[in-house]
C-alpha cells in the first residue's frame, strides 16, 4: 500500500481534531509538484535517465576533487538563490525572503559547448537552442567573471558564440545556461508554508496543555491543602500517584540505558502500564470524594492528549522525510506510474 493512502488514513481513523487535520502536510500535493517537476526537466530533454547520470558524473567529479589546469569547474549543479527583499522596513526584510531554485551548467566560452556535462547530443543541442533563442523559454545564459566563484551573477545575454567578452581580460570565463525549476519553487514554497503552520499550531496546543496544566495544578492544591487536618490522607494519595507516574518514565528515559526521549507507541504503553498500576495499588479507589476523582480523570486526560500530539508529530514527519526523500530520488530514476 502506498505511502499516501497510508497517512490519509491514519489521520482519518486516529482521532485527531478536524484543525490538525487540515494543518497536516499535503502528501500528495507535494507529490504531485514533483511529478510536474519531473515533466518539466523532461521538457528540455532532462529525463530520468540523463539526470542520473549526470548526478553520477558529478559525484564521480567530486570524489577526485581535483581542478584541472585550465581551472576545470563542476560540469553541472543544483543551486539555491535567493534574493533579498528590497526598500522596507526592517521588519520586513526579516520575512522570508524568495528564492529560486534552479540548475546551472557551465559553456566553453570558446566553443559554445556543454562544459564536461556528459549529456547526450541530442540534449546539448535542445539546451543550446533553448538558450539563445528569444522567448522560448526561461533558459537564460549568463556570464560568470571568475570560474571557480560559486556565485553566478546575472548579466545581459549574449551570444554563446560573441568571445567578446573575454576582450582585454585573459582569466578564463564561462557562461552557464541557468534552467529556473518553477515546480520545485511551487514545492518548497508549499512545504515550508505547511512546516509554518504545523509550527503554529503546536504552539497553541503547548499554550492549551501548558493552560489545563496550571488550573489542574490550583484544583489539586486546594484539596491537599496540608493546614487543613483532613486533607493529610488525599495528600499522601496524590505523592504516591505522582511518584509512581515519575518512576514510569512515560515520555522520557532517566536511566542509562534508556535516556532519551520516547516516541508515541512508547509512551502510550508506559501510560497503560501506569494506569493498571495505580489501580492495582488502589489509588485510584481512595479518592472518593467527586473533585478528587474529577482531577484525577483530568491529570490521566492531560497525558493521553500528549500522547496523541506526539502521534501526530511523527506522522508528518514520517510524511515529510519521504516527500523529501521522494523529491531527492524521483528525478534520477524511473518515473512511477502511480503517482501516490
Amino acid at each position: 500500500m502506498k505511502f499516501g493512502h497510508v497517512f490519509s488514513e491514519r489521520l482519518k481513523s486516529e482521532g485527531f481534531p478536524p484543525e490538525w487535520v487540515e494543518a497536516a502536510i499535503s502528501y500528495r500535493q507535494l507529490k504531485k509538484c514533483i511529478h510536474r517537476l519531473t515533466d518539466e526537466l523532461a521538457q528540455v530533454g532532462l529525463d530520468s535517465e540523463i539526470l542520473g547520470k549526470l548526478l553520477k558524473h558529478v559525484e564521480d567529479y567530486n570524489a577526485a576533487a581535483v581542478e584541472s589546469e585550465d581551472g576545470d569547474i563542476k560540469p553541472f549543479e543544483y543551486i539555491f538563490s535567493s534574493e533579498p527583499l528590497e526598500g522596507g522596513t526592517s521588519a520586513s526584510k526579516s520575512r522570508r525572503q524568495p528564492f529560486h531554485p534552479k540548475l546551472l551548467f557551465y559553456i566553453d566560452e570558446g566553443t559554445g559547448t556543454l562544459h564536461d556535462a556528459k549529456l547526450d547530443q541530442e540534449t546539448k543541442e535542445k539546451l543550446q537552442q533553448l538558450a539563445v533563442a528569444t522567448g522560448m523559454s526561461e533558459l537564460r545564459v549568463t556570464e560568470e567573471p571568475v570560474p571557480d566563484e560559486r556565485n553566478v551573477k546575472s548579466t545581459t545575454t549574449p551570444d554563446l558564440q560573441d568571445g567578446s567578452a573575454n576582450e582585454g581580460n585573459n582569466k578564463p570565463k564561462h557562461r552557464v545556461i541557468e534552467i529556473p525549476l518553477t515546480s520545485d519553487i511551487e514545492f518548497f514554497n508549499k512545504l515550508t508554508d505547511e512546516l509554518s503552520g504545523l509550527e503554529a499550531l503546536q504552539k497553541k496546543e503547548e499554550e492549551k496543555l501548558n493552560a489545563q496544566i496550571e488550573e489542574l495544578g490550583k484544583r489539586i492544591a486546594i484539596f491537599t491543602d496540608p493546614n487543613i487536618h483532613k486533607n493529610k490522607k488525599i495528600l499522601g494519595i496524590w505523592r504516591n500517584v505522582f511518584q509512581i507516574y515519575v518512576e514510569s518514565d512515560i515520555f522520557f528515559g532517566t536511566t542509562e540505558v534508556d535516556h532519551k526521549a520516547h516516541t508515541a507507541d512508547q509512551a502510550k504503553e508506559k501510560f497503560q502500564k501506569f494506569s493498571i498500576l495505580i489501580v492495582d495499588q488502589g489509588l485510584v479507589s481512595k479518592l472518593k470524594k467527586r473533585e478528587g476523582l474529577q482531577a484525577l480523570n483530568a491529570f490521566m486526560q492531560i497525558n493521553r492528549e500528549i500522547i496523541h500530539s506526539l502521534q501526530f508529530g511523527e506522522i508528518n514527519k514520517m510524511a515529510m522525510t519521504k516527500i523529501l526523500k521522494s523529491k531527492q530520488t524521483q528525478k534520477f530514476s524511473t518515473p512511477s506510474k502511480n503517482p501516490c
